[in-house]
């Protein structure tokens, strides 16, 4: 394949000739090629015309009278096999050899080959345009260019536009329009039929982009215009398989040049898929044509953040890009890249594909089998450490003047893509911890999908109240949280562990016992969101359907540097039933294992929280990196709580006052961590309606409240030994 010039200013120039010698005479360009044309050809038909109009008495004259016309048409003297014993007779002769000339006249404009080639020769080869279908483009585009072909046009036919009936009559095919609905003109929407008068022939139209592009003048289609763009092309990533995808191109034309190919980019977005496709195309002699197909279900664009749904027929709308981005692709000599693809069916609304053509989609994205199309899928890796490291120092050179290791430790715990770290590097952050942030704030956006909620991250390390060996399980987690990205891009550890590469921890306890608190710190820990994911909206009572939000989940979280929560995860992975009673059984069993599978093969860090650790699956569990147990703080413990909760409500000065007491009631109730920060809370703002300081009956009766909920009212007697010991 070679490219197509898309500028005048890519064809050659004529030699220049010496001064002494009189320059010859440039051949017509199209324009006006097609011009002397419709000219010589409307003579030929008005000659005829006036000879009628002198023979029967102005019957047919302008401005004739109803009852004239009324004879006139009864006539029928302007009957096709008379006019055409006319041209070929001695009246015409001069005539006919005037339309000969033009026939000539366009045939030297529409000499030579490939980019050599006039664009009026170009365009009939590329889109098949029979001798009928020319001769009708010529007389559209020449009213387009000429206001006087369409005076012409009025003068023949009492219209001002060019429509089938005169054009089959200029160009002596007769009554009958030999163009039908199918044909390449409309099609390709190179020409348009306009209705006009009731019973009246549709106006035939040239297109505003056909008309500009034969003029010589590149532009993008207004149809097009926000959805399409060309792709430039720049340095490949580590991982991206460009040659060996060019070498199977050139192997698929070399047996059949006239292959179709289409190659389908799976990946994240803002991986570089785009990218890739215009590397790819370059090998091809191609430039790459992004358009993008993304409507709602009503033509409406869907945000990032929406899945389009399945529908029963592709939208119209998307169908019209689809057309209209092939026929861009085949004038600019640029391969497609279709992305915001809903509905596969759609590629086929143009007449026939550009021979290479890409699809970006997202990862599993399966392409229908196409039995004229050879179709080769291309899974885009992520970008490696070193990658990003390249693409930050690219986008930010400001980064070198960061302290030594603060560029490779940022790209090497995030794994952005290159279109995140691009968004990150435009607000020039003066360091490596402002990069980060950027990039949070860049990279996550939008991608919960509705399944899941972003949790704030507030809490430092020293908040979590946990033993010393629950500490250093989470350490440990956090260690192998923060290396993975660089660990798993070894060749090596990925040979040994093709699968199951997935970090995910279990935290099992009872309620209040800082498991959420123990993800949030976490998060904090590794400069990552936090999503929590909402079981409200991905479990679902139709078969199937809780498998498929959590793999849309899944999808959104792949390379977003988050950490997904799963709270009550019992919910989700609980024991399969071993007898399965009905069918409702084995589906839920099915959603299962589907789960345990696709969660073992999530490539990020998910945390999943229960209450009730042996209501989970064990083959669950035995997928799991690491389980966790929360116990219920011990005297110790809740001593801590109580101080670090009133030292963060009421400053440290009154959290030293009220120490002793909570130093007593730490000892004295046995009580989660979450038990206490209510009670405390509760206690305040009781101190707070009665206008006194907080004390240590407030903070009782606050217990008090708290204990009830869970059934263990105090007695009156109870509260009094608290209150005066």
């Amino acid at each position: 394949m070679t490219s197509t010039p898309t500028t005048p200013a890519d064809y050659p120039a004529p030699d220049a000739e010496p001064a002494s010698e009189p320059p010859p005479t440039p051949p017509p360009d199209d324009a006006e090629a097609v011009l002397l044309r419709v000219r010589a050809y409307g003579a030929l038909r008005t000659a005829w015309l006036r000879g009628l109009w002198d023979a029967e008495d102005a019957f047919f004259a302008p401005g004739a009278s109803a009852h004239a016309r009324a004879d006139s048409a009864l006539a029928a003297a302007d009957a096709p096999a008379a006019e055409a014993r006319w041209r070929a007779g001695p009246d015409a002769a001069l005539l006919r050899e005037a339309a000969a000339a033009a026939d000539a006249a366009l045939e030297t404009a529409r000499r030579g080959t490939g980019a050599e080639a006039s664009r009026l020769a170009r365009l009939e080869r590329m889109f098949g345009l029979s001798g009928a279908d020319q001769e009708l483009l010529q007389l559209a585009f020449a009213v387009a260019v000429d206001p006087y072909v369409a005076t012409l046009c009025a003068y023949l036919a009492e219209q001002p536009w060019a429509s089938e009936p005169l054009a089959a009559r200029i160009f002596g095919h007769g009554r009958p329009a030999p163009w039908p609905a199918d044909s390449p003109l409309f099609g390709w929407r190179l020409l348009e039929r306009c209705p006009t008068a009731p019973g009246a022939p549709d106006a035939i139209v040239c297109d505003s982009r056909i008309t500009a592009w034969l003029l010589g003048l590149d532009h993008l289609d207004p149809a097009l215009v926000g959805r399409a763009r060309l792709v430039p092309c720049h340095d490949p990533l580590s991982g991206w398989p460009v040659d060996e995808t060019a070498r199977l191109l050139r192997r698929v034309l070399e047996a059949d040049p006239r292959a179709q190919l289409r190659v389908v980019v799976r990946g994240l977005p803002g991986s570089g898929r785009h990218t890739f496709a215009a590397l790819v195309a370059a090998h091809a002699g191609l430039h790459a044509l992004a358009v993008d197909l993304t409507v709602g279900a009503a033509g409406s664009r869907l945000r990032p953040d929406q899945e389009p749904k399945p529908v029963a027929e592709p939208e119209p709308e998307a169908a019209e890009i689809v057309v209209r981005g092939t026929r861009q692709a085949f004038l600019d000599g640029a391969a497609p890249v279709w992305s915001g693809l809903r509905d596969w069916r759609v590629l086929a609304a143009a007449p026939g594909p550009f021979p290479l053509e890409f699809v970006v989609a997202k990862p599993g994205a399966r392409p229908p089998a196409c039995p004229y199309r050879a179709d080769h899928v291309v899974d885009l890796p992520p970008a490696a450490t070193g990658d990003r490291q390249r693409l930050w120092a690219a986008y930010l050179p400001g980064a070198a003047d960061w302290p030594a290791g603060e560029l490779e430790r940022l790209a090497a715990r995030f794994r952005a893509t290159p279109a995140e770290i691009c968004a990150a590097a435009a607000v020039a952050p003066p360091s490596g911890s402002e990069a980060a942030e950027a990039l949070r704030r860049t990279a996550a956006d939008q991608r919960a999908a509705g399944l899941a909620q972003y949790l704030e991250c507030p809490f430092e390390p020293a908040d979590l109240v946990v033993p010393t060996r629950l500490r250093g399980e989470l350490d440990d987690l956090v260690f192998e949280a923060s290396e993975r990205t660089r660990f798993w891009e070894d060749p090596g550890a990925r040979r040994l562990f093709p699968t199951g590469r997935a970090l995910a921890a279990l935290f099992s306890g009872p309620p209040g016992t800082g498991k959420t608190m123990a993800a949030q710190v976490i998060a904090g820990r590794l400069g990552f969101d936090l999503w929590r994911v909402d079981l409200s909206t991905v479990v679902s009572k139709y078969v199937g359907e809780t498998a498929e939000n959590i793999d849309r989940l899944l999808r959104q979280a792949a390379g977003a540097d988050v950490v997904l929560l799963f709270d009550e995860a019992d919910a989700l992975y609980g024991k399969r039933t071993a007898e399965i009673r009905d069918a409702q059984d084995r589906y839920v069993n099915m959603d299962t294992g589907h789960l345990m599978v696709a969660l073992e093969n999530h490539d990020g860090v998910v945390l999943l929280a229960t209450n009730h650790k042996g209501a989970i699956d064990p083959a669950f569990l035995r997928r799991l990196r690491y389980v966790i147990d929360f116990p219920k703080p011990d005297a110790d413990g809740r001593r801590r709580i109580w101080g670090r909760t009133l030292a963060g409500l009421v400053g440290t000065a009154e959290a030293a006052r009220l120490a002793p007491d909570a130093d007593l009631l730490g000892a004295e109730v046995e009580v989660t961590g979450a038990q206490i920060k209510y009670a405390a809370l509760g206690g305040l703002f009781t101190a707070k309606r009665e206008g006194v300081p907080l004390s240590r009956a407030h903070l009782v009766a606050g217990l008090g409240r708290e204990l009830a909920k869970e059934g263990r009212p105090w007695s009156g007697r109870e509260v009094e030994r608290l209150v005066t010991l």
